[in-house]
Parts: C-alpha cells; structure tokens; sequence
C-alpha cells in the first residue's frame, strides 16, 4: 500500500494490533514489573482505533489485592501478558491467579461466549482463555491442564474419573483456519 491507513505518536515497547488493522492496544512499559513507589491510578493498558484512545485500564482496575504483588529485587511483579488470542481478545493473567479477557475493539472486559451457556448439575468448567475455549466436564473427574514453557496456558490437557489410575482423555486444542 503507498498510503497509510492511520499513524500515531511515540514508542511501544508492548504492544498488539489486532487482525482487523485498525485496533491497537500499547501496555505499560515497565512490562512485568511496578517500581517500589509505584502508583495504583497508572494506565496499564491503552486501547485505540485508528491512533485514538478508545479506552484506558489502570492498575487499581486490574489489582484487588495489592499485598499479593510479587517482590522482585527492588521492583514488584504484577501480572504476565499472554497477548492476543485466538478470538482477537487480549489476554493476561495477575499475580492473584485471576485471567483477564479484553475486547480490543472497545477495550472493556469480555467473556467468551460459552461463559453464558447454561452449566450442568455440579459439572467443573474448564477455560483456556489464550486458546479461546471452553467446555464443562462431570464433577467426578480431575482435569490436568498443561502450561508451556513461558507459563501461558497450553492447548493440552488431560481428563480422567477421580478413581481411574491412567488420565481417560489426552486432548489438544488447535486454532483451524475456515
């Protein structure tokens, strides 16, 4: 293309564009780490389309719990990005184990669709956001999810009856192309 569709202003150290080309989302650039005076009201996200900010996420709206913040030398780690999914939703996890799915397009909350569907009697819920999916299974089995080796969820997991010896079910998850 010899023109360009949009621009904007500065440097990224982290940050995605979303397929549709026109929605982009920068984060904090210290990354993974707060430093000791950090400031609970600082943006740590920013979603825009086409260069304007469409939405700002602070630190106090991804936190509950700051004593749960990690010490890490003189600095404190607060989360771990996993990036865009498969679905086109910005994912990441805080240091209170909590999965965060955002809608690039708004840059508000979201939830998979399968979050709505009705549940089964007691039946456990297993979600792997970075893959976008989800399925329920019988509360009488364990379920051993798999993480790869930066810690981002794995697209494996494996299923048996809480009493069986051997896992029942050995699956994986693969985004497939239409």
């Amino acid at each position: 293309r010899s023109t360009p569709l949009w621009s904007m202003e500065g440097a990224f150290p982290i940050a995605w564009l979303a397929n549709d080309g026109e929605h982009f989302v920068t984060a904090y650039e210290g990354g993974h780490l707060l430093p000791q005076g950090y400031d609970r009201n600082q943006v740590m996200l920013s979603f825009t389309r086409r260069g304007k900010v469409i939405n700002q996420i602070g630190l106090s709206q991804l936190i509950n719990d700051f004593s749960r913040l990690e010490k890490a030398g003189s600095s404190y780690r607060w989360f771990r990005y996993w990036g865009l999914n498969t679905c086109g939703y910005l994912v990441l996890e805080t240091v209170e184990q909590k999965e965060l799915l955002f809608d690039v397009t708004t840059g508000r909350p979201a939830k998979l669709e399968s979050e709505k569907a009705p549940s089964g009697p007691g039946w456990k819920t297993q979600r792997n956001l970075l893959m976008c999916y989800e399925f329920q299974y019988p509360p009488d089995y364990l379920l051993k999810r798999d993480r790869i080796f930066d810690g981002s969820p794995s697209a494996h997991f494996s299923l048996k009856r809480a009493q069986d010896k051997d896992w029942l079910i050995d699956a994986g998850v693969e985004d497939a192309a239409d």
